[in-house]
């Protein structure tokens, strides 16, 4: 709901999903701008930022830091707590990272359970790679059915933090960016309309990489999970 408000009152526009990081150009105020294909310049906020210590500069030692990452977003005035962030399941934050990057000043997995997928951010425009680039929203008016499409999911990476966007290719069928399936088999999503359910997985293989953490997996075309994940990834139509 806090996802939805802050587009109400930011005429439309959805607050990015890519994690706020000097690195990759943000400010220290969790803003960045870019230019959209019409030639037009958005000026974009961060839903959150990475971990940070007191300046600003990337840290990812204790639980402090990662708030202050979450306290630059724009979703976070209309949170009033980290907690919203996280599940209970998660307990990575209790364990030094299993794959840290960047390697610095990285001691602490993740807090933060929930990422936006990279369709939901401006940074994806012209992205050939995955195939998202064809369908980034970044405003609320461009999703078609909102009850139906996905926009928070949970993602147990095991870099410290959720690094960047989470992804998966749509132009050949791939899953990139593991899952977390942590409810008996199960993952929660979040909708554009502000309600959410779980989904049952099916796929074996699909279940096992994600239990694994790897990314990259191949995906079977006729996987029921994977077409219909991609009818719920994707917001609207191709630009």
């Amino acid at each position: 709901m806090a996802y939805y408000t802050y587009a109400s009152e930011s005429k439309g526009y959805l607050a990015d999903a890519q994690p706020a990081s000097l690195n990759r150009g943000w400010s220290l105020q969790g803003t960045k701008t870019f230019t959209l294909p019409n030639g037009s310049q958005h000026r974009a906020r961060a839903f959150v930022g990475e971990p940070r210590d007191e300046t600003g500069a990337f840290r990812n030692i204790n639980l402090q830091d990662q708030i202050r990452g979450f306290q630059v977003g724009a979703m976070w005035p209309y949170m009033g707590s980290s907690d919203i962030f996280h599940c209970p399941i998660d307990r990575r934050y209790n364990a030094p990272p299993t794959s840290p990057y960047p390697a610095a000043n990285n001691t602490i997995g993740g807090y933060r359970t929930y990422s936006l997928g990279g369709v939901l951010s401006a940074a994806f425009y012209g992205i050939t790679t995955t195939g998202e680039g064809d369908y980034v929203a970044i405003k609320y008016s461009e999703f078609n059915n909102p009850g139906s499409k996905i926009t928070f999911l949970e993602e147990q990476a095991g870099d410290g933090h959720n690094d960047n966007t989470w992804n998966v290719y749509l132009n050949t069928p791939q899953w990139w960016d593991p899952f977390a399936i942590v409810h008996n088999g199960a993952s929660t999503f979040a909708y554009a309309d502000g309600h959410a359910e779980r989904h049952k997985w099916t796929d074996k293989n699909m279940i096992e990489y994600a239990a694994t953490g790897a990314k990259n997996a191949p995906v079977d075309t006729t996987s029921d999970d994977y077409n219909w994940f991609r009818r719920a990834y994707i917001p609207g139509r191709p630009k």
